[in-house]
């Protein structure tokens, strides 16, 4: 008798278990995106919203949450109850290179996020303008070393991936080339085209027009392996600069210490999504490759990301006002 009551405590205690998990969500969930709307990574973020507000038939509600770099909207998750009922489309200059400029962050992302899944990815060119003699990456190194500080670049501004990628180059290829830093990438890439900057690192989807037509020249893609929309592109590291490697991604994050049964479904959710054909597609057409991690992928990258452009920051002297 007392094995069949067991039993049918555990039972029970399974359907208990089974119950909660299937009740999230019960309510509205809250995306911080923390930047304004309108731009790249607020559309993508929205896509990712509808995702699961379709797979989990309740609101997810979409806040810009900018302000002070994207700390004010990244903290306001951190400090948000680990419930599962908000979460941050995170992105690197949140996660890893805010920390490596501002060490006094209201925030540790190691330890006051916790990730979920790395959504998609995208990497950078680095392109060149005609004028400039180098065919090819190491024709480039080999003229910087042979003219130092004579070649400049451009930049969206200081701390930002396109400025970070270069110094990161810099650093590897062991060359001096001159900063110019803007207020955005447009006008960055505006000056690069007229021949007032020697080179940039440029975001592909933006970049590959601009090489078919003959504007710029491509020297290698800063992700690790080729990307699938130019494979013809050797990446910097096979090109002459080994090990090198810049992307930028968007990924999902929540509060730290977030419930597992929330935890597990926010993140079989991610899954079943960026698996869909339509939406990869879709990521595709925007310069984005789908990636789908699991939690333990984002969490080691990030952390790597985050010693990488400590180092990168202290080498370079970079300071922010």
């Amino acid at each position: 008798m007392k094995y069949a009551v067991r039993a049918a405590l555990c039972v029970a205690a399974s359907a208990i278990g089974t119950g909660v998990m299937a009740q999230f969500p019960t309510r509205p969930i809250t995306m911080v995106v923390p930047v304004a709307a309108g731009g790249a990574t607020d559309v993508v973020g929205r896509i990712f919203a509808r995702e699961l507000e379709a797979r989990f038939k309740r609101p997810v509600i979409v806040s810009n949450n900018a302000g002070a770099g994207g700390i004010i909207g990244t903290d306001s998750v951190a400090r948000a109850a680990p419930d599962g009922y908000t979460m941050l489309f995170a992105y690197p200059g949140v996660v890893t290179v805010v920390p490596a400029l501002q060490p006094q962050l209201p925030y540790d992302p190691e330890k006051s996020l916790m990730p979920v899944n790395l959504l998609a990815r995208t990497t950078f060119v680095l392109s060149v303008h005609p004028s400039v003699k180098a065919g090819n990456l190491r024709e480039f190194i080999a003229l910087a070393k042979a003219e130092p500080g004579k070649l400049n670049y451009g930049s969206g501004g200081i701390g930002t991936t396109s400025h970070l990628a270069m110094e990161l180059f810099k650093y590897e290829a062991g060359v001096n080339i001159e900063h110019v830093p803007f207020k955005g990438a447009g006008p960055a890439s505006s000056l690069l085209l007229a021949g007032g900057l020697s080179a940039s690192f440029e975001n592909i989807a933006t970049a590959l027009p601009r090489f078919r037509n003959g504007e710029l020249r491509s020297l290698g893609v800063s992700s690790p392996e080729r990307s699938p929309l130019a494979p013809d592109i050797p990446t910097v590291s096979e090109a002459g600069v080994k090990g090198f490697e810049v992307v930028s991604w968007f990924g999902i994050m929540l509060p730290a210490g977030t419930a597992k049964e929330a935890f597990d479904r926010i993140a079989e959710a991610l899954t079943l999504s960026i698996r869909t054909p339509e939406l990869r597609r879709r990521l595709t057409e925007m310069g984005l490759e789908p990636v789908g991690t699991d939690a333990e992928s984002f969490r080691l990258q990030i952390a790597s990301e985050i010693r990488k452009w400590r180092r990168v920051v202290k080498e370079a002297n970079i300071t922010v006002q």
